[in-house]
């Protein structure tokens, strides 16, 4: 983690234009990941996480690793109608894949406590991240897999194995 958020050419802060001042909601935020690098380029975040038991593991996550990121458990979908922000980045779990190689330690954990979301459900929380930002909504997905609920981005940012879909609703300033 350490490597990756000295690198200045992160494809996560790239994607969410984070810099110092700007205000990103990080609606899916499970172990915190995404958020400390997100932080690291000098976001102001918020990490939403829903299930109790990985919002209390992200807590203490971001305390060992020195960071004041506040996190709300709360329903990310409840918590962006009712607050706005420049930038909602949007992890939602990779859909289903048909490989035998089993997925990582860290998505073993995600969803031992959540099932991955339905399209419905995906759907409704884009919505809502569209109707809270600013600026820009970040979707991470696998290099292959559609798009998040069916809809094109305005942009999208690849790397080896994910991309960056970006739904763009104003120029940053």
């Amino acid at each position: 983690m350490a490597r990756r958020a000295r690198q200045g050419g992160e494809l996560l802060a790239r994607a969410c234009a984070a810099h110092k001042g700007l205000r990103v909601v990080d609606a899916t935020a499970g172990l915190g990941r995404d958020a400390s690098l997100l932080a690291a380029a000098g976001a102001q975040v918020v990490a939403i996480e829903h299930q109790p038991a990985l919002a209390f593991w992200l807590r203490e996550n971001l305390n060992a690793a020195g960071l004041s990121i506040p996190v709300v458990e709360a329903n990310a979908e409840d918590y962006l109608r009712a607050n706005s922000c420049d930038v909602v980045y949007l992890d939602p779990m990779f859909p289903h894949r048909g490989k035998s190689a089993a997925v990582g330690a860290e998505s073993r954990v995600l969803q031992a406590f959540a099932a991955p979301p339905s399209d419905q459900d995906q759907s409704a929380l884009l919505d809502a991240a569209i109707a809270a930002c600013v600026y820009r909504v970040v979707v991470k997905r696998p290099i292959k897999a559609p798009a998040l609920a069916g809809r094109t981005p305005s942009a999208s940012l690849r790397g080896k194995a994910v991309r960056f879909d970006i739904y763009g609703k104003a120029k940053l300033p």
